[in-house]
Order: structure tokens, then sequence, then C-alpha cells
């Protein structure tokens, strides 16, 4: 299957006004000459990103105010745009995590979470697979999971269980595809610095987090190089080809360790 050519096509990014899609949403326009719909709930950070665009590249920058945990909105938001524009990829990036036991949890934090990482996700997901497949014409999704699909995560126990749904369901669906000419694409990396991981919780494990811009740079090329899974990092490849020679229990109690000891008297 050739690379895949985004050169004046139409690409959708969700989760557009912060942290990695923010960034590859820049990456996208400037150093790939696309045309980006950016997508997320806050519309003033959607519009700074637009005008920063703008000054960077020729771009088209077209901003969609859409709550992907509204599953609704989600499939009014996916036919109209299917229809109204030729996309030629969609990166499939809004998710919520947290750090923390999850006993602390409440049920409006777990529905949230839950909503926006699997139930709005898994609805984008699936109308724009639909629409590559019977199109027929070269396209590709990238889903952004995470190394803890991998690997169950303890203190971000949902949120790994979520990503590993993400992961699996995404995996199998690209198997079914009809299109010779369209790649499911999933991009699995560790740590990321973003706003998602800026919380104080997050200080003593950040030494390890990609910046932003590398693991931008890197999801990116998972997409155009239609690469069907990929870990960004030599010592995270590494690490988890060696991690599967590891019972998963001594696995989890290591990481279960140093996630605590980051915590501090917050677990």
């Amino acid at each position: 299957m050739d690379t895949l050519n985004l050169k004046d096509q139409w690409v959708v990014v969700t989760g557009a006004s912060s942290g990695l899609g923010r960034e590859m949403a820049i990456q996208l326009a400037t150093q790939y000459q696309a045309n980006i719909i950016i997508i997320a709930r806050r519309t003033q950070q959607l519009e700074t990103l637009k005008e920063e665009i703008n000054k960077l590249c020729h771009s088209e920058v077209i901003i969609f105010t859409l709550d992907v945990s509204d599953t609704n909105a989600v499939k009014t938001f996916s036919e109209h745009i299917l229809t109204k524009y030729d996309i030629r990829a969609l990166v499939l990036n809004a998710g919520l995590t947290y750090f923390g036991a999850h006993k602390a949890l409440d049920l409006t934090t777990k529905n949230q979470i839950l909503n926006v990482n699997i139930h709005g996700s898994l609805e984008m997901l699936t109308i724009f697979n639909n629409h590559f497949v019977s199109k027929k014409s070269p396209s590709g999704i990238l889903v952004i999971s995470s190394m803890g699909a991998y690997h169950p995560v303890p203190y971000q126990a949902l949120y790994s269980g979520t990503k590993a749904f993400l992961f699996n369901f995404a995996y199998a669906l690209g198997f079914e595809n009809e299109n010779p000419n369209y790649q499911i694409s999933i991009y699995t990396p560790g740590g990321i610095q973003t706003e998602m991981t800026s919380d104080k919780k997050f200080n003593k494990l950040k030494s390890w987090m990609m910046p932003v811009n590398i693991a931008a740079k890197e999801a990116i090329k998972t997409l155009i190089n239609r690469k069907r899974v990929y870990i960004p990092g030599f010592f995270n490849r590494i690490g988890n080809y060696f991690m599967h020679l590891i019972p998963k229990s001594w696995i989890g109690s290591q990481m279960a360790k140093m996630y605590k000891k980051s915590l501090g008297t917050n677990a």
C-alpha cells in the first residue's frame, strides 16, 4: 500500500484544542500541507489554534465545537462532515485520563471517561470506517491508544481499560476492511508531556515522558506510512517486547509501586 498523500486533502482531528491533538493539527498543516478540520469542546482554544496555523501556512482550517462524549452529536457531525467534505483521514485523538485510586472516582467522572474514550470514539470510528470502506479511495484512520492498552496501569485503571478496548476494537475492525486503499492505524505511545499530564501528581513520572512535538511527529508517520500498530520510542518498543515475557502480576505490582510513589499522600 502506498503512503497516504495528505497535501491539499481534508483531515479531521479530534481533541485538537490542546496537547497531542493540537500539535498534530499544526504539523499536518505546516509540514504536510493538509487542510484541517479541528474538533474539541473548547471553542476559544480552537480559534487560537486556527489563528496560529493561518500565520504559519496557507492550509485551510475549519473549526467545529463538539463534545465527543455526546454520541448523538458525534453521529450528526460525522454524517454532515462526510457529506460536505471529501475527507482523506481521521485522527481519533480525543480522550480523557486521570491519575489516582479508582475508588476516588465519582460516577460523573467515570461516565465522562467512558463516554469520550469509548462511546463517542466508537461512534465516530464506525461511521468514518464505513464511509472509507465504501468509497474505495485512498484514506486512513489514526486511532490514538496507549501502551496502557497492552499492560493495564494501576491508578489509571479505567483509562487503561478504555484504551485496551479501543485498541482491540480498531485492530479487529481493520481486518474487516474491504478497501485495499484504506488502513486503520493504531498509535500506542507511553506517557506524553501534555496538558493531560501537567498535574503535579505526574511530576515524578515526567522524566520518561515523550515531548509532545516528537510524539505528534511519530503519530503522523504512523498514519501516512499505513502502519497497523506502532509504538513510538526505541526503549518503549524494547520494553514492550520484554514485558510480554514477564508475568503480568509482577509488572502490575511494580507499576503500582511506582505510580503510588508519584501520587504520594494523594493515593
